[in-house]
């Protein structure tokens, strides 16, 4: 009577599934710790491709200092790979929803050549700062609440790693940046020290040849 009343085994099933594949996705972080952001995206693209079911993932990163992308990556499934290529989906997706992610849409259609696919997307960053992630289905229904729910986290979590990963680089950058002008201002001593050295051991030799004369006179 109890087994009855419970929820249908294929419901259990896809709970599970669907619990698995959020548990992946919030411990991403764990894989991408100090990569830089091109592993962090194919990491993520790995992941999304396989919780969403999805037949591809592209991601575009904003160049933090202006001037164009910074970073795009396609994933595209086995299936998939005859019909569209990675050009074509990021052809159709400037086409179609912009090549700005700030402004893409949460869900919509594209076409790429004769697919029909529905796409969902999610910022990087709080106001989509960072860039943007995008997957596609030939699914009518996708994204379902599920998998809405798990591009949401994975986006997030992408975000935090981005930003960790462009503050770690910036940090590098200004060290090294430190590292070469402190070795430029040693070499710049060293150089004044030798110019020191050389005007003393002049002064000190001429110094020497007027004493010498002196004498003889």
């Amino acid at each position: 009577m109890d087994a009855a009343l419970g929820p249908p085994a294929e419901d259990v099933t896809r709970l599970r599934s669907y619990l698995n594949d959020l548990v992946s996705v919030v411990a991403l972080p764990a894989l991408w710790a100090g990569s830089e952001p091109p592993q962090i995206v194919s990491t993520l693209l790995d992941a999304l491709v396989g919780t969403l079911r999805a037949e591809f993932v592209f991601v575009r990163l904003t160049n933090p200092e202006g001037g164009g992308p910074f970073i795009e990556m396609v994933r595209v499934v086995e299936s998939l790979k005859g019909l569209a290529r990675a050009r074509e989906i990021t052809e159709a997706i400037d086409s179609s929803l912009g090549d700005a992610p700030l402004k893409w849409p949460a869900h919509a259609r594209v076409l790429v050549g004769n697919l029909d696919l529905s796409v969902a997307s999610a910022h990087l960053g709080l106001h989509g700062e960072i860039g943007g992630v995008i997957a596609g289905s030939q699914r009518r229904d996708f994204p379902v609440q599920t998998e809405r729910l798990s591009l949401d986290v994975a986006a997030n979590q992408a975000a935090i790693g981005l930003q960790q990963a462009r503050l770690l680089s910036e940090q590098r950058r200004v060290a090294q940046e430190l590292d070469e002008r402190v070795a430029q201002r040693i070499g710049e001593l060293a150089r004044a020290n030798e110019n020191t050295a050389r005007t003393r051991a002049h002064f000190a030799l001429a110094r020497g040849q007027h004493s010498s004369d002196t004498i003889v006179q």
